[in-house]
């Protein structure tokens, strides 16, 4: 169980950084591989990018709206890695709620 619930949660904040690692990597492949590889990363990213452009009910859709959410997932994921490196007082604000709570007790 332990490590189902590491390699889950290690996994998810590192598979943007790997997803980085791989398309760099790529490119030290030999000529004929790597213009395939960097190719289909780039066709790929190309796909959810122009998932904003292509008109909704066509078929093309069906394939860019899952290209585009996966790759909005991995920014989140590799954005998340930020809180790690930022000051836990900087990540929230009080709500009002807490602040009369605060203000009642004291």
């Amino acid at each position: 169980m332990w490590f189902h619930f590491v390699s889950y949660k290690m996994g998810r904040l590192a598979l943007p950084w790997i997803l980085l690692a791989l398309f760099a990597v790529s490119f030290g492949l030999e000529k004929p591989w790597n213009y395939w590889a960097a190719g289909a990363q780039a066709a790929f990213y190309m796909l959810a990018l122009a998932d904003f452009a292509i008109p909704s009910k066509t078929l093309l859709k069906r394939a860019s709206s899952p290209a585009r959410a996966f790759v909005n997932l991995m920014a989140a994921a590799a954005l998340a890695v930020s809180v790690f490196f930022v000051a836990p007082h900087r990540l929230w604000k009080p709500t009002e709620a807490s602040a009369a709570k605060d203000s009642a007790r004291g």
